[in-house]
C-alpha cells in the first residue's frame, strides 16, 4: 500500500511556528514519526508546498500511484475550493488532518471546505492525527467523518485526562461514554468524574490549569459558579457544562441547544412549524427554548414565576395553564428537576391526559432512567425521550470541542 502525506503552507516551519499551538516537533520529526508508525504497513511519500497550484498537481499525481492521501491543506483549508476540487476528482480516498484542534480555536478555522471530499477529518492530536490517518488506511482504523464506540484505550505517558466535575457524579455515564468514544479512534485520552463540593471549585479550576487537563464537563450545583473562574466564554446561556483548555486558557461553552436538537435530529424529528412547550425556566429550558425557536418551532414556557423569566421570542406562561398548553402541543419537554431522583415529582400529571395523540414527550432528567412522566406517556401510546438520549448528544459535542473529533453516533 502507497500512501501520500501532502502539507500545506507554512508546515515547513513547524517547531519555530507557535509552539504553544503546534508544538516543538519540527517538519522533520513528523516525517520521521510517520515513517516509523508506517514501517512494514505502508509505503508513504511525502510531499510539502506553500503553493495552492502545487498541492493540486500533487493530489492530480497520485491518481494510479497511490492508494490513500492524507492532506493538511494548512490555510487553504478554510477556502480553497480548487484543492476541494481536485481532491473530489481523483480516484484516491482521502483523509484531513490539522495537528491543533482547530474546533476550540478561532471561528474561521472551525469551517472546512476541503473536508466534504475527504472519508473524515481528524484534528487536535498533534502528529498523532497523521498516524490515525494512517491506521484508516492500513484497516486498523475506520474513519468515516467520525468516530466509533470501540474498546477502552491504551493509558501511557501521553494519555490526557478528560474529566466531569459535580455534586454528585456517582451514577453519570460520562466517564463510560467518552472513553468509548477515545477508545474507538485510540485517542490518548481517558475521562473520570471526580466529585468535587462548592468550596472545591476554585481548588479544581487550578488544578486543571496545572495538571494540563484537556477539557472538562460541568453538572450541578457549578453550572453558573464556574464562569467567574474562567479565562473566556463562547456561550451566552448563562450557564457552562464544557470547558476547553486551550494552551493554559480555559474556555467555557455550553451544549445544552446544541445537543438537545442533535438529540431530535437522530430520532428524526424536524421542529420546524411545530408548537412546543417547555415545562421551566430555567439554564436548560433556555438553551432547549433558544434552539428549538431558532430551528422554526413556536415555543411556550411555563413556570411558576412568570415574571421572573428571561425568554424572549417565547410564550410565557403561568404553571396553572399547563394543561391548556399542553392541549395543543406536538411537543412536551420537561426542564425541570421534578421527579429526578432526589426531588420531588409533580403534584398532577393530569396534562399528560390534554396532550394530543401523536405528541413527542422529552424529559430531561437523567436519572431514573425511566421517570413517572415519561411511564404516563407511555401509557398514553405517545413518543418518549429521556434524559440518556441528551446526554449522549452533549457528549458528543463535548467530546468533538475536547479533541476535534467528532464520534459517530449511529449505534449509541
Amino acid at each position: 500500500m502507497r500512501i501520500l502525506v501532502i502539507n500545506g503552507p507554512n508546515l515547513n516551519l513547524l517547531g519555530q511556528r507557535e509552539p504553544g499551538v503546534y508544538g516543538a516537533g519540527t517538519y522533520d520529526d513528523l516525517v520521521a514519526g510517520v515513517s516509523r508508525a508506517a514501517a512494514g504497513a505502508a509505503d508513504v511519500e511525502f510531499f510539502q508546498s506553500n503553493s495552492e497550484g502545487a498541492l493540486i498537481d500533487a493530489i492530480h499525481g497520485a491518481a494510479g500511484r497511490f492508494d490513500g492521501i492524507i492532506i493538511n491543506p494548512g490555510a487553504y483549508t478554510h477556502y480553497s475550493y480548487a484543492i476541494r476540487d481536485a481532491l473530489a476528482a481523483v480516484p484516491v480516498p482521502a483523509v484531513e488532518v490539522h495537528i491543533s484542534n482547530v474546533h476550540a480555536r478561532e471561528s474561521f478555522r472551525r469551517v472546512s471546505v476541503t473536508a466534504p471530499a475527504c472519508a473524515g477529518q481528524i484534528a487536535g492530536l498533534g502528529f498523532g492525527g497523521y498516524i490515525a490517518a494512517l491506521r484508516h488506511f492500513t484497516g486498523d482504523l475506520a474513519v468515516s467523518g467520525q468516530i466509533r464506540l470501540g474498546e477502552a484505550p491504551s493509558v501511557s505517558g501521553g494519555t490526557r485526562l478528560l474529566a466531569l466535575i459535580g455534586d454528585p457524579v456517582e451514577n453519570s455515564l460520562s466517564p463510560r461514554t467518552h472513553t468509548a468514544f477515545a477508545g474507538a479512534l485510540g485517542l490518548p485520552y481517558i475521562y473520570l468524574a471526580f466529585r468535587i463540593t462548592p468550596g472545591r471549585l476554585p481548588a479544581f479550576v487550578g488544578a486543571a490549569r496545572t495538571l494540563n487537563i484537556a477539557g472538562f464537563n460541568v453538572t450541578m450545583p457549578h453550572k453558573q459558579a464556574i464562569i467567574p473562574l474562567l479565562d473566556r466564554l463562547e456561550t451566552d446561556a448563562g450557564a457552562v457544562n464544557a470547558v476547553v483548555n486551550r494552551g493554559g486558557e480555559l474556555i467555557g461553552h455550553n451544549t445544552d441547544g446544541k445537543g438537545f436538537m442533535l438529540s431530535l435530529a437522530r430520532l428524526g424529528v424536524n421542529a420546524a412549524g411545530k408548537r412546543a412547550v417547555i415545562l421551566g425556566a430555567g439554564g436548560a429550558a433556555k438553551a432547549v427554548s433558544r434552539a428549538l425557536r431558532k430551528s422554526g418551532a413556536r415555543v411556550a414556557i411555563l413556570c411558576r414565576r412568570p415574571g421572573s423569566a428571561d425568554m424572549s421570542g417565547a410564550d410565557i406562561l403561568s404553571w396553572e395553564q399547563t394543561a391548556e398548553a399542553a392541549g395543543s402541543a406536538d411537543m412536551l419537554v420537561n426542564a425541570t428537576p421534578l421527579g429526578s431522583t432526589g426531588h420531588a415529582g409533580f403534584d398532577s400529571l393530569g396534562f399528560v391526559d390534554a396532550l394530543p395523540a401523536g405528541a413527542l414527550v422529552y424529559d430531561l432528567v437523567s436519572y431514573p432512567a425511566e421517570t413517572a412522566l415519561m411511564a404516563a406517556a407511555r401509557r398514553r401510546g405517545l413518543t418518549v425521550v429521556g434524559g440518556e438520549a441528551l446526554l449522549v448528544s452533549q457528549a458528543a459535542l463535548s467530546f468533538e470541542l475536547f479533541t476535534g473529533v467528532a464520534p459517530d453516533l449511529g449505534g449509541a
